[in-house]
């Protein structure tokens, strides 16, 4: 039976020796012939190389399966003992000096030579980019790039058939996410200096930066969409080239949505805003010195949405009529006319308190609101949207006569007689004025009116015995 012989470990000094030789070898060797002996003509060192790979990671991987279950099998208690009494080797005054000799070394040599890096590195890369086949390390990265994402596309599919571990991973952004606001929150706290050395600091910093460079950017990129321009001129012969490319990537990503995804995405955001929007109004509503910008930044965001709006309806005011058919259908059965007739009720209600703080402010939007909406005052245009208007009102009331009765009826049982007498007397001069100008409109005006008096006559005296009658009279 042989024995067994156990060879001591190498000590401290015997490591160094070996690594220094290992360097010294390395340092008095041709890189060249270096690398032309490893990798020889035979291909030994080469097979043994590839297939050492796998062995040592796989080795490196045991080595951490063994160390973790070695750990596990401590003690809990002793192996954060362990842990913390590796930590409490670690000297960070050590390390802190380490950086300091680094960057003492860095400060020294570009002192020294202020161009040695910048003139090495830019010749190292000089020579790189003339030596590289650009067409070949595109294809490379290209199929480097696609089996990873081939490995990822299979991990994130694996994943999704196990939600359970989907979802600790997902797990993890939330305690993440406190940690990095506790470390945000830190910040701010660390920087709570006195306001002028904050903006001395803040501003020492701003004006060393070269602000001649950054317009220098910006001219690069304005002088090259300029150049892009310029050059779909060209190609195109006068017309834009791109116009096509645009079109065919826009088409391209239109044909490949799902409309009803896209649709009930936008639904799904419209009212989870409406929720955080309304939410956050109720809470910031509440106080008076946030109420005015909040109000202002609603006006802001309304704007937008009528210009949004507005593109979008002139765009569907040219569909065709099949397409029209179907959105007729949506509106009807989708749009809720109860929260718009709330909104605008809201509305009045606002712009009434606010035109009676504010005299006046009525009448200038309601005429800016006119002259957007490019309405013709011109007589004829009125008397033909009356006429419009008359004939529309006669078929309803041919359609639904107790609604009308009931309707006129609960609108004069609410009128301010005082107030409709002093309408009558200021406007008479200018009716009859008109009406003597245009006596075609007499008749049927006089003739409405007589009707008008007689019925209102006779509802009267019917009514003046009814109450007789009950009285007794």
């Amino acid at each position: 039976m042989d024995a067994q012989v156990e060879s001591a470990p190498l000590t401290v000094e015997q490591m160094r020796d070996m690594v220094s030789r290992l360097i010294l070898g390395i340092n008095a060797s041709d890189p060249k012939e270096l690398a032309e002996e490893l990798f020889r003509d035979d291909g030994e060192f080469t097979a043994a190389l590839v297939e050492a790979v796998p062995r040592l990671a796989r080795a490196a991987t045991q080595a951490v399966k063994e160390f973790a279950a070695s750990m596990e099998g401590i003690p809990a208690e002793k192996g954060a003992d362990l842990v913390a009494g590796s930590y409490a080797g670690l000297d960070g005054g050590e390390i802190g000096e380490a950086v300091n000799a680094f960057s003492r070394l860095v400060i020294r040599l570009h002192e020294e030579r202020p161009e040695l890096f910048t003139s090495a590195r830019t010749r190292i890369a000089s020579d790189a980019i003339k030596a590289v086949d650009f067409g070949k390390l595109r294809k490379a990265v290209t199929y480097h790039g696609g089996e990873r994402l081939d490995v990822l596309r299979g991990e994130v599919e694996l994943l999704g058939e196990n939600p359970i571990s989907l979802i600790n991973m997902f797990s993890v952004v939330a305690p993440l996410a406190n940690g990095a606001l506790q470390v945000l929150k830190a910040v701010f706290v660390a920087l709570d200096f006195p306001a002028e050395a904050m903006t001395y600091a803040l501003f020492k910093i701003v004006q060393d930066i070269d602000w001649g460079d950054v317009a220098a950017v910006i001219n690069g990129v304005a002088a090259l969409v300029v150049n892009l321009h310029r050059g779909s001129l060209i190609l195109g012969d006068g017309s834009l080239y791109t116009r096509e490319p645009f079109y065919r990537i826009s088409s391209d990503v239109i044909s490949a949505l799902d409309g009803q995804i896209i649709a009930e995405a936008l639904v799904a955001a419209g009212e989870e805003g409406e929720a955080l929007l309304t939410a956050v109004a109720s809470q910031v509503l509440g106080s008076a010195d946030e109420a005015v910008p909040l109000f202002e930044a609603a006006v802001f965001l309304a704007n937008s949405s009528f210009r949004t709006a507005a593109s979008i309806l002139e765009k569907a005011a040219s569909l065709p009529p099949e397409t029209t058919s179907g959105m007729a259908g949506a509106l009807e059965e989708n749009l809720e006319l109860n929260e718009l007739a709330r909104a605008v009720n809201n509305l009045t209600a606002l712009g009434r308190k606010l035109n009676q703080e504010h005299p006046g402010l009525a009448v200038r939007l309601s005429r800016e609101l006119l002259t957007g909406l490019d309405v013709d005052t011109a007589p004829e245009t009125l008397a033909a949207g009356a006429n419009r208007a008359l004939s529309s009102y006669n078929a309803w009331a041919g359609r639904n006569p107790e609604l009308v009765a009931e309707s006129v009826g609960g609108f004069l049982a609410g009128i301010d007689v005082r107030a409709l007498e002093r309408a009558a007397k200021s406007a008479s001069g200018q009716v009859a004025d008109a009406l003597s100008r245009n006596p075609a409109v007499m008749r049927p005006l006089l003739k409405a009116a007589l009707s008008v008096i007689a019925g209102g006559t006779r509802g009267y005296v019917k009514g003046l015995m009814a109450r007789r009658r009950k009285r007794g009279v």
